[in-house]
């Protein structure tokens, strides 16, 4: 068995003298890996690196990368030349991701590739909540201020021609809106909605408004058949 190791570790060293080559000046170059860039840029949508990492190695190799969101293409060689293609899916992390790929072959100092990943906006819940879920208003009409806070941005919807606003779109954040109810000459108390829409979020604002009041009917002054102050019976006595 240590017969084995040594063989192969001599086996090694063989091919790391074979690949060593001579200077200029008569010195021994031992190989070494050669990358023609450290560092890796993969799109946030995913997909592969900007551009493919050119690799010149004179004995077998093999890549490793320190995190599981990311691969390469290919992952191991013999001598030669070669395009090594990393590979990401979609950063949803909220954060830029970094890792490191080490290319290494027996005998030789391993070279380590820098990888980076942005991340993508990530988009929040939507959500969007009133200052006030109603207003009251009398018959003559009126009107009521409401703040509508949303986390993006959002359109209203008036569920009733009589209610008008000073606003029907907004961004995120806080906005403050007029809602004004007209005269409402009907003698029959009525209710309207608007409806705040953010996305698939939604929150309602009711309007409730009095009835118009009717007219005071006339008095009866009772022309016959009434008691006045001549008698009973709306006749006129006389003594005999």
């Amino acid at each position: 068995m240590e017969f084995k190791k040594l063989k192969i570790f001599a086996g090694a060293l063989l091919a790391l003298f074979f690949a060593a080559s001579c200077g200029e000046d008569g010195t021994i170059q031992l190989p070494q890996i050669n990358v023609d860039t450290k560092t890796v840029t993969i799109p946030a949508e995913g997909g592969y690196g900007e551009a493919p990492v050119n690799l010149d190695i004179p004995i077998a190799w093999s890549v490793e990368i320190g995190a599981s969101w990311v691969s390469v293409t290919p992952s191991s060689g013999a001598a030669g030349k070669f395009r090594l293609e990393f590979y990401a899916e979609p950063n949803n992390t909220g954060e830029t991701r970094e890792t490191k790929a080490i290319v290494s072959a027996t005998g030789l100092q391993g070279v380590s590739i820098n990888i980076v990943q942005p991340s993508m906006e990530v988009k929040p819940d939507p959500a969007i909540s009133l200052s006030a879920q109603s207003m009251s208003a009398v018959a003559a009409g009126g009107e009521f201020s409401v703040t509508v806070t949303s986390n993006v941005p959002w359109t209203a919807r008036v569920a009733a021609d009589w209610i008008t606003l000073s606003k029907t779109t907004g961004d995120a954040g806080s906005t403050t809106v007029v809602v004004t109810a007209a005269e409402n000459k009907a003698y029959e108390p009525r209710t309207g909605t608007v409806s705040f829409i953010a996305d698939s979020a939604t929150a309602t604002f009711t309007v409730n408004q009095e009835a118009a009041q009717k007219p005071a009917e006339p008095e009866d002054l009772g022309v016959g058949g009434g008691v006045n102050d001549w008698g009973e019976g709306g006749e006129v006595g006389f003594e005999q």
